[in-house]
């Protein structure tokens, strides 16, 4: 599998994927994505829906929303992953409300001819061409929801920070309920009800995304990352990784690009 990421200064980044035939486990990220599949062909599960993608389609994800991708054949894909707040501002979403993506598949022609496949290589073109093929978008396919919708209780916001603050240890889901005051089988079904993941895969995924963080940033070295992020078993690391990103960590710090 070959993947290419490319960090837009404006909160945007392009993950093009080829040769691809991986199974990404259930997880949310906090951006948008916006999907396309140049070849093969990628099925999408969500909680309550399955889309499977052609050549030629697309799908949706919002910020947060649990999903687990499945790559049949040597698929080849773009997604597009932006950063909500930005691009709320960007195109004037009125301050007490938040697009969100209600249909998952889409078949647009149109829409996705604003799409240069071959931009990538002319950064002063990107940047452009992405903003207005997002406004388009969300103009064609998001409704506006009440800012507050879906409303964390304090519980669940407690426990998802204590454990962005302690990702290094091993947290255990006896030890949130302890500090919640709240049963153990509770918090596991609210947690996941609310978060899109249980604690314990939450917990995998938050450092792995941090470990992509500071590959991006180029200080440490991969063993230094494993240890910073609270892998003390660098073939742990390499394993976890390679499953939630689609490669391995080496690869990943060849693979990054930014405009």
């Amino acid at each position: 599998m070959d993947l290419k990421f490319i960090n837009i200064t404006s909160g945007i980044n392009i993950v093009i994927g080829s040769n691809s035939r991986h199974l990404f486990p259930m997880h949310t990220h906090k951006t948008f994505c916006i999907g396309l599949v140049l070849q093969g062909q990628r099925q999408i599960k969500f909680k309550e829906e399955k889309v499977e993608v052609n050549p030629g389609e697309g799908y949706l994800v919002n910020a947060s929303e649990p999903h687990q991708c499945k790559d049949n054949g040597l698929t080849k894909s773009i997604s597009i992953c932006f950063n909500p707040t930005q691009i709320s501002k960007d195109i004037n979403i009125p301050e007490d409300k938040r697009f969100f993506f209600k249909k998952k598949h889409i078949c647009d022609n149109k829409l996705f001819s604003l799409i240069d496949k071959n931009c990538w290589a002319k950064s002063a073109s990107i940047e452009k061409s992405l903003k207005l093929f997002i406004k388009k978008t969300i103009n064609s396919y998001a409704e506006l929801v009440p800012a507050l919708f879906k409303k964390q209780p304090l519980y669940i916001k407690s426990s998802e920070e204590y454990m962005n603050n302690n990702f290094r240890d091993m947290i255990f889901l006896e030890e949130l309920s302890e500090k919640t005051k709240i049963s153990y089988c509770f918090l596991n079904r609210q947690f996941k009800k609310f978060i899109g993941l249980p604690p314990h895969k939450y917990q995998k995924q938050l450092r792995i995304k941090l470990a992509c963080n500071l590959i991006k940033e180029k200080k440490l070295t991969l063993s230094d990352i494993a240890q910073e992020v609270g892998f003390y078993d660098q073939s742990h690391f390499y394993r976890i990784f390679k499953q939630l990103v689609g490669i391995t960590p080496k690869k990943f710090q060849k693979s990054n690009t930014s405009i």
